[in-house]
C-alpha cells in the first residue's frame, strides 16, 4: 500500500471559518517542503479550519480550502469570521 497524504482525513472536522488578512499560501506538507505542492490564498478569501486558530508564529495548521482542499495554513494570516 502507498503512503497516506499528511492531511488525509483530516477534513471531516474541519468548520471554523477565517478570513485571510493578507495575501498568503498554502501547502500539502510544510514539513517537506521539497515534495510539498503550494498555491495562493488571496487576502479577504475563507477557508475553514479544523478549531479555532491558534498561534501567533510561523507553524502551520490543518485548513480546507474554497475548493475542499485539504492542507496547511499559517495561522496568523487569518482572521476568525465567528463573531
Amino acid at each position: 500500500m502507498g503512503k497516506k497524504p499528511l492531511s488525509d482525513g483530516l477534513d471531516k472536522k474541519i468548520n471554523f471559518p477565517c478570513q485571510a488578512n493578507q495575501d498568503t499560501t498554502w501547502a500539502t506538507d510544510p514539513a517537506n517542503p521539497l515534495a510539498s505542492q503550494t498555491g495562493s490564498i488571496q487576502k479577504g478569501d475563507t477557508i475553514w479550519l479544523q478549531t479555532e486558530r491558534f498561534g501567533s508564529g510561523p507553524g502551520w495548521q490543518v485548513a480546507r480550502l474554497a475548493d475542499h482542499r485539504v492542507c496547511f495554513v499559517q495561522p496568523p494570516h487569518f482572521d476568525s469570521l465567528n463573531p
